[in-house]
């Protein structure tokens, strides 16, 4: 015979797991749009479920590869186990794998004291979704775009009277993501050969706009598109400045 007691214990129980929300955005933009071969981040709710009990970031591995277990996370997506840079309570970067299903998928943060969120997201297949980083992190105000020379940030002049050659015009660097997965490498003869590799150059592919404050647009010639370095899914697009847009002020570019 059980007591009052003894049978509010034996139905009692463990309690349900809270599952939380993710909400997975372009690490750059932070714009709902991603895409195979780019940087992803997913925003999470700590108050309900916490991605991840500490901040932490990854360090690359000689082989230029990142983590798939970081501070005890880790994160699928359509199925597939994706590479860590970041995680925190409230967020989780990622590089999204180029070979994993498109369409809508779901992705699954799994953190080893027992949180776990989950959401779903749309892959269109082969095409490219650029974004652009911003320097404050956020998706929005200034660029991360770095004189391609000198790699200082901040105010440029259209031409670089230091640069070595005859050419002064400015280049800058765009960083960028979602680039390569839908890019068509059609013109080889621009690709780079360092030692026995060949880095693809995708300038062909990729047009950039210059809009000024007072509405003149301006297509700036490109010079190369493609990985910045051995970092997965950062990229790089280098431009060229025109006479056009000195004094011009602040631009956007698209």
């Amino acid at each position: 015979v059980m007591d009052s007691g003894d049978s509010a214990h034996a139905m009692s129980g463990p309690p349900a797991p809270v599952i939380g929300i993710g909400d997975i955005r372009s690490s750059a933009s932070l714009a709902p749009a991603i895409s195979l071969g780019s940087l992803g981040t997913i925003l999470g709710n700590p108050a309900i479920s916490p991605l991840a009990a500490q901040t932490s970031s990854a360090t690359q591995a000689a082989d230029g590869s990142l983590p798939y277990l970081l501070s005890g996370v880790s994160v699928t997506i359509a199925g597939r186990a994706a590479p860590l840079l970041s995680v925190s309570p409230s967020q989780v970067s990622f590089y999204i794998p180029s070979n994993i299903g498109t369409g809508v998928i779901e992705f699954l943060v799994t953190s080893q004291d027992g949180h776990v969120s989950q959401g779903t997201a749309y892959i269109a297949p082969a095409v490219a979704v650029p974004a652009i980083f911003t320097a404050n992190g956020n998706g929005n105000g200034a660029g991360l775009v770095l004189n391609a020379t000198t790699y200082e940030q901040g105010i440029f002049d259209v031409s670089v009277p230091t640069n070595l050659g005859a050419d002064k015009r400015t280049r800058l660097m765009v960083m960028a993501t979602g680039i390569s997965s839908g890019a068509v490498n059609s013109n080889t003869t621009n690709d780079l050969r360092v030692g026995s590799s060949t880095i693809l150059n995708l300038a062909e592919s990729v047009t950039v706009q210059a809009r000024t404050r007072d509405g003149r647009t301006f297509s700036l010639p490109v010079e190369y598109a493609g990985l910045a370095g051995s970092f997965p899914g950062l990229e790089q697009v280098n431009v060229v400045l025109i006479p056009e847009l000195q004094g011009a002020g602040s631009v956007e570019l698209t």
